[in-house]
């Protein structure tokens, strides 16, 4: 009753001014409530590490929890953390091309690729990366494997997508009219998928649901570059 009848003094009986301050001051408490109740935690807060190296970044994986993961840069900088980042050390990559993207199945088997054509593999954690031949000189910008370290796609450059069954060892070549393709994701299993591609000034979205074998432009989007 009380609130019925300072609402009814609201609408009917308080000059325009007084309303306006009775508003104002529950904006400011409602407000207050917000950043009271509702502001994140110091612990949800962004801090920087020390990589130890002074080559620029470019890709980062934490394929099974985030103690473990890596990241790959320039002059083909590949670095490992097994304490969630508070240490890295330098792997040997056997390449000085970028590494411009980094996929592993899990803490010991994953895949690289980078700038003209850089294809690598590790099976140990690391430890000793290998060179594969993807066939192609084009600068590659994504690698995805999306259940095992058997069947797994690439995408770069001069509509670059190629598909692997066998661990990298051979790649078969995939159809889509996209031009530049920067990222590949599988979200479910391996055959279906998305690609993301940029082609000028336009930037494209493609779909499959058969592994790769028929890729359909799902989305596009003028002066913008989707990665």
């Amino acid at each position: 009753m009380l609130m019925q009848s300072q609402q009814e003094m609201i609408n009917y009986n308080c000059p325009a001014h007084l309303v306006l301050n009775y508003s104002s001051k529950l904006l400011y408490f409602a407000l207050l409530l917000i950043l009271l109740f509702f502001t994140p935690p110091a612990s949800a807060a962004w801090s920087t590490l020390n990589s130890g190296s002074n080559e620029e970044l470019l890709t980062m994986d934490f394929p099974v929890n985030a103690t473990t993961g890596y990241v790959g840069g320039r002059r083909g900088v590949v670095l490992k953390t097994s304490n969630g980042g508070n240490t890295w050390q330098k792997q040997s990559s056997k390449t000085t091309n970028s590494i411009l993207d980094i996929d592993f199945i899990d803490n010991q088997t994953g895949y690289a690729v980078g700038a003209n054509g850089t294809l690598i593999k590790t099976t140990d954690g690391g430890t000793r990366w290998v060179a594969l031949n993807a066939g192609t000189t084009a600068h590659l910008y994504s690698v995805n494997f999306p259940l095992d370290a058997n069947t797994g796609y690439i995408g770069g450059a001069n509509n670059t997508l190629l598909k692997t069954t066998n661990g990298g060892q051979t790649w078969t070549p995939q159809f889509i009219d996209g031009g530049y393709v920067m990222t590949l994701v599988f979200p479910v299993n391996d055959q279906v998928g998305y690609a993301s591609t940029v082609y000028g000034t336009l930037g494209y979205v493609f779909k499959t649901v058969d592994g790769g074998q028929n890729w359909t432009r799902v989305f596009d989007i003028e002066d913008a570059f989707l990665y």
